[in-house]
């Protein structure tokens, strides 16, 4: 079985405050990637490769010290690549903790449906992507030019286990599905295609907009504008999604302007 790449790991303040346990996240981020678009802002992992190798015993001494350290949940982030090699030492730490130690996956929504269906049944809480809708913007970013109809697809399949949320007394997501979208410049239309796409599935979870671009050629930062996020948001509440601006939820329609420039968790 092949060994993991794993680019960093540490106690991190999660992006999305929603989830339960992300004061304190165990926090995993994987190198490599199954996909390859030209927007990636982190390059470390996904062209150059940087991180060490883990077996399945080191990734479980690895989740052990986070735990150690206070880890409140275990997050990863780009482990679909290494899924086979991971679903057997999670399925140990998952006996061991329970919900004790949400598990947190974020990936890319563009997974089989096996994957998925293993993910789901070792996951608390799924965080796709769901980066571009039609083929022409898939094109232009060097993404698959399926990807819209597949994560679309992916999402309705996570939906049949983790469509209904669970929650702490104080409002906390401890299990369900939450969608992650980074606003591109250029690309509101298609951004409202994603939206339109996942009201036709039904999905009324939480949404994510996260309205700052890395430019991974100067490193330089753009922010969506700000009315594009509030015509954006408006849309998804429309459609009945509980909408979140970089991770965090607005307090009114004001706040979804103010968020958009808040490139900050």
């Amino acid at each position: 079985m092949k060994p993991m790449k794993i680019y960093k790991s540490g106690i991190h303040l999660g992006e999305e405050k929603v989830i339960e346990g992300n004061q304190s996240s165990g926090m995993i981020t994987f190198t490599g990637c199954h996909l390859a678009c030209n927007f990636c802002y982190t390059p470390e992992t996904s062209i150059y490769d940087i991180g060490s190798d883990y077996s399945a015993e080191a990734f479980s001494r690895l989740v052990e010290d986070l735990v150690m350290r206070g880890a409140r949940n275990l997050n990863l982030i780009s482990p679909t690549h290494f899924w086979s090699t991971l679903s057997r030492p999670l399925l140990k730490i998952k006996l061991n903790y329970g919900r004790l130690l949400p598990l947190v996956l974020k990936i890319s929504g563009f997974e089989s449906p096996e994957t998925l269906h293993g993910m789901s049944s070792l996951g608390d809480i799924i965080v796709p992507d769901f980066k571009v809708f039609s083929s022409e913007s898939a094109r232009s970013v060097n993404l698959p030019l399926t990807y819209g109809k597949t994560a679309q697809r992916s999402l309705e399949i996570l939906m049949k286990t983790h469509g209904f949320s669970h929650y702490t007394d104080s409002g906390k997501l401890t299990h369900g599905l939450l969608v992650r979208h980074l606003m591109m410049p250029g690309f509101l239309d298609d951004s409202l295609e994603v939206v339109r796409a996942m009201a036709a599935v039904k999905y009324t979870g939480y949404i994510n907009f996260m309205t700052y671009f890395i430019d991974p050629k100067v490193r330089q930062v753009t922010n969506a504008n700000p009315d594009e996020v509030f015509i954006l948001s408006t849309s998804a509440e429309k459609a009945g999604m509980k909408v979140l601006i970089n991770g965090k939820l607005p307090q009114s329609s004001v706040a979804f302007r103010q968020g958009a420039s808040a490139h900050g968790s």
